[in-house]
């Protein structure tokens, strides 16, 4: 179904603000005139609660900023190459932290099943491998990027619904 992702997003920092330390600023950069994407609402927001509450957890000894951004972008096929990434209009997702940042020797296996820096029964590595799976389910794309004790910035990107998709619709809907 065509999804906004501005009130997913809304949504989900209703949601972890309760369980987010005061020390931890929230700040938005989410524009009303994002256009919409095909998707499935309930896995998008999985997505967005995983990165929102991975970011938190970065930055629960020290507290800092958590910052998400959305933006509309039309992507080329020169920029693209090295990305493998298909041209098109997209919607950017950005998510970003000043928490701990990540070990540059752990960032290849940051999307890995299984794979956790987290301490014992804190994580079991499955929420970056989940996060990667349904982004590119919907046809999108992930990337990290890590500034060591500074903090991490996740971007997705994901197709834009031209409202003209109904084959992709209906075979999404015959699928299932």
């Amino acid at each position: 179904m065509p999804v906004n992702l501005n009130n997913l997003i809304e949504d989900s920092i209703k949601c972890l603000q309760d369980f987010t330390s005061p020390s931890i600023n929230i700040i938005q950069n989410i524009p009303h005139a994002v256009k919409p994407i095909l998707a499935d609402s309930p896995r998008i927001y999985e997505v967005i609660i995983h990165l929102h509450s991975n970011a938190i957890d970065a930055m629960s000894e020290n507290g800092g900023v958590l910052e998400i951004s959305l933006a509309e972008i039309a992507l080329g096929y020169k920029k693209l190459l090295c990305y493998n990434i298909k041209p098109g209009n997209y919607v950017e997702m950005t998510v970003s932290d000043t928490g701990c940042g990540i070990d540059p020797n752990d960032m290849d296996r940051i999307f890995d099943p299984y794979y956790t820096t987290k301490d014992v029964g804190k994580g079991v590595g499955m929420g970056l491998a989940a996060v990667q799976v349904i982004v590119k389910d919907h046809g999108g794309y992930i990337f990290a990027r890590n500034r060591v004790n500074e903090g991490s910035i996740f971007t997705v990107f994901l197709p834009v619904f031209n409202g003209t998709d109904t084959d992709v619709i209906l075979s999404r809907s015959a699928a299932r």
